[in-house]
């Protein structure tokens, strides 16, 4: 039962360390269809020019709309799938350290002004 639990929790801190590198990416904010799914096929994503699809995609991230994407938001960022075979809940995290470590570094990259969230002015000089 412990070789399974550590198998596990080695995965899953594999698979977060693979998001928390994606986080932002060009890659990730021209994903028509991750997109897409966020915005329920509201708009037509395929229209929309490269300037639209960043702003879309901080504006996805920045849950409580206040225009600032703070280290809550990262970690549900990092932690939520749309696999088809998903069953719509986000990616459990088992070890707080790691996670706290994925998420600064989140921020160390992207908040170049120390306060602790991105704003998207921040998050534009990366892109």
């Amino acid at each position: 039962m412990r070789g399974f639990l550590f198998i596990s929790t080695v995965f899953l801190l594999l698979v977060l360390e693979a998001q928390g590198a994606k986080f932002a990416e060009e890659k990730e904010v021209h994903d028509e269809e991750h997109i897409k799914q966020h915005l329920e096929n509201k708009i037509e994503v395929e229209k929309l020019t490269e300037e639209q699809q960043r702003f879309h995609y901080f504006s996805m991230h920045d849950l409580n709309k206040d225009n600032f994407i703070d280290g809550i938001e990262i970690l549900k960022a990092l932690t939520h799938t749309h696999d088809a075979h998903d069953s719509g809940h986000p990616v459990p995290v088992s070890d707080e350290a790691e996670t706290e470590r994925l998420v600064d570094a989140v921020l160390d990259d992207l908040d170049f002004n120390g306060d602790g969230v991105i704003d998207y002015g921040e998050y534009l000089k990366r892109q």
